[in-house]
């Protein structure tokens, strides 16, 4: 059986390295307008013009506040390259978040290169961040592909990028060769043959790569889950999203309570997952151990914590440089 069927957002448009080129400028020069810049740099390649995205971290001196939201203005194919906002921090938290970030791929696109004068942990601290921050990002790619699954909407785009994510972080931690990262090497090969095919050809697809992937995840995931838990402060669980609960469990599994909206809505695109989102909500049972005993990763979520909360307050428009779950008060046992 092919089992439920699916439709399709978030589609992918051609694009070309200019476009991207004038979507970075244009950001830069916005920036250079804003009080207590100090540098831009951005993260990254477009290896996949149309596909790729466009990350750019702005660092301002700890005494700058940026009230307007960095991607305000910007033209729609500039609009479309970047998924997300700017990543922003304050001079002293960019230099101290460089102990708890491993973005290997910094490119200087503006002012002063900070990097020299960061921090970094020694090499078997740094590895227990390492694999804590992947295993944040494999139970979002989880928690999205159970969303996708049950509102039936397949978000081709955001599929293409998380794939190749998620195909690093399983390198990171050493796992060995299995169906679904064969799978994972799949998207790449679409990334690489994504415009010499119709829409029609890719969406069938990504529809079939799917129904494959989905499922061996799954199962690899609760598998490892269960010889290793993941390590958070709050082990009786924390909000993910407003709908999103993720709870201690002994196994990892989702269910979702609510009303799908039909079929027809779907033409809505991010307007109709962001209307399931008021209908339903999910809950995720993760097999959690404290890290009472793990002063590192504790530190770990304690600085990101606080991180967000001063760039919530500086520079609410953009995002926090920390991949860090939110699970609240990070020094309560």
């Amino acid at each position: 059986m092919r089992g439920p069927s699916f439709q399709y957002s978030d589609f992918v448009r051609p694009a070309t390295r200019e476009d991207y080129a004038r979507a970075i400028d244009n950001r830069i020069e916005w920036l250079r307008r804003q009080p207590g810049l100090v540098t831009v740099y951005s993260i990254g390649s477009v290896g996949h013009p149309g596909i790729s995205d466009i990350d750019l971290v702005a660092v301002f001196e700890d005494d700058a506040a940026v009230a307007e939201h960095p991607l305000d203005g910007l033209d729609p194919m500039s609009r479309y390259l970047f998924v997300h906002t700017l990543y922003g921090a304050r001079r002293s938290d960019f230099l101290a978040a460089q102990r708890f970030s491993f973005y290997q791929n910094y490119h200087l696109l503006s002012g002063e290169n900070l990097l020299a004068g960061s921090q970094d942990l020694p090499p078997g601290h740094r590895s227990t961040i390492e694999r804590q921050i992947a295993l944040e990002f494999m139970l979002r790619m989880y928690i999205s592909l159970f969303l996708q699954r049950e509102y039936g909407l397949l978000r081709i785009r955001t599929l293409l990028l998380h794939g190749k994510g998620l195909l690093n972080d399983a390198r990171s931690l050493g796992i060995p060769q299995a169906d679904w990262i064969g799978m994972l090497e799949e998207v790449m090969m679409m990334r690489d043959q994504w415009f010499t095919r119709s829409e029609a050809e890719n969406n069938r697809a990504v529809d079939d790569w799917f129904r494959r992937f989905d499922p061996a995840y799954g199962a690899f995931l609760k598998t490892y889950l269960q010889a290793e838990p993941f390590e958070v402060p709050a082990t009786s669980g924390f909000n993910y999203a407003k709908n999103i609960q993720v709870r201690s469990g002994e196994v990892l599994r989702a269910s979702r309570h609510g009303f799908r909206i039909p079929f027809g809505s779907a033409l809505l695109g991010r307007k109709y997952f962001n209307l399931q989102n008021r209908l339903n909500r999910f809950v995720f049972e993760v097999p959690f151990i404290s890290s009472v005993n793990n002063p590192l990763v504790r530190e770990y979520y304690a600085f990101s914590t606080g991180l967000r909360d001063r760039t919530r307050q500086n520079l609410p428009g953009f995002f926090a440089l920390t991949s860090a779950f939110q699970v609240g008060h990070a020094n309560s046992p």
